[in-house]
């Protein structure tokens, strides 16, 4: 696929909300129907706000890359940051017929994604960047 728009973002929450209205945008640009933004937004909501508070040692700035990619078949997102390595296609998923109130805190964001998208690829590059 090939990136068709990008955006950076800084480690902070206050960050996801520059990131929705760019979601919005491409949605707007490329007619995507409202029940694909609110997926779109919604996973991509989940995993950046995952990696803001998970990846980083508190106090220090990053970026966050997000990218749009299209071809004539397919369309989605790549998310590069530089935080610690994780894997989430590894996260055992969390046993959905509990109660909520009896399930353990996380896990619930992630296996939202996993159900909403389509495809999901994980990789670590050179120790350095998750892509």
């Amino acid at each position: 696929m090939k990136i068709i728009r990008g955006i950076e973002i800084g480690n902070k929450i206050e960050e996801t909300i520059r990131l929705q209205n760019w979601a919005e945008e491409i949605a707007t640009d490329f007619d995507m129907d409202t029940a694909s933004l609110f997926d779109f937004q919604l996973c991509l909501d989940e995993l950046v706000s995952n990696i803001i508070n998970y990846a980083y040692t508190p106090g220090s700035e990053q970026i966050i890359t997000v990218n749009y990619m299209a071809n004539d078949i397919l369309n989605g997102f790549e998310i590069i940051d530089s935080g610690a390595p994780f894997n989430m296609l590894e996260k055992a998923e969390p046993d959905v017929k509990k109660k909520l109130s009896s399930m353990e805190i996380g896990g619930l964001g992630i296996f939202l994604v996993k159900k909403l998208m389509d495809h999901i690829e994980y990789e670590r590059e050179n120790n350095l960047k998750n892509t």
